[in-house]
C-alpha cells in the first residue's frame, strides 16, 4: 500500500461519506439542527422507523403475501396498528392482583 501511495502524485479524493462522517455529524448545517423543530422531527422519525423495522423482522412487511395495491396496503395498516397496540400495551399499568 506504502509502494501505491508513494507513486500516486497526489492523495485519492475522499468519498462523500468519507467527508461528511470525518467532520463527525451531519451534512446538514447548523441553520437546520439548531432549531427546536428539527430535533422534535428526528425523535418522531425514530419512532416512525422502528415500527416499519418491527413489521420488517419477521413479520408481514418483511415479504408482501399479497398482491394487490390495496391488499398490501391493508397488511402494512394491520402490521402497524398492531405494534401501535403493542406500544399502548407497554404504557399501561401493571395490573393489580386481586
Amino acid at each position: 500500500m506504502a509502494m501505491k501511495a508513494a507513486a500516486c502524485p497526489e492523495p485519492p479524493a475522499a468519498s462523500t461519506a468519507e467527508r461528511m462522517f470525518s467532520r463527525g455529524g451531519s451534512a446538514i448545517d447548523a441553520r437546520t439542527t439548531r432549531h427546536g423543530g428539527y430535533r422534535a422531527s428526528q425523535r418522531i422519525r425514530k419512532r416512525i422507523e422502528e415500527a416499519f423495522g418491527w413489521g420488517k423482522d419477521g413479520r408481514p412487511m418483511r415479504k408482501m403475501r399479497v398482491r394487490g395495491y390495496r391488499s398490501a396496503g391493508f397488511m402494512t395498516v394491520l402490521t402497524i396498528g398492531c405494534h401501535s397496540l403493542l406500544r399502548v400495551a407497554k404504557l399501561l399499568p401493571e395490573p393489580v392482583p386481586t
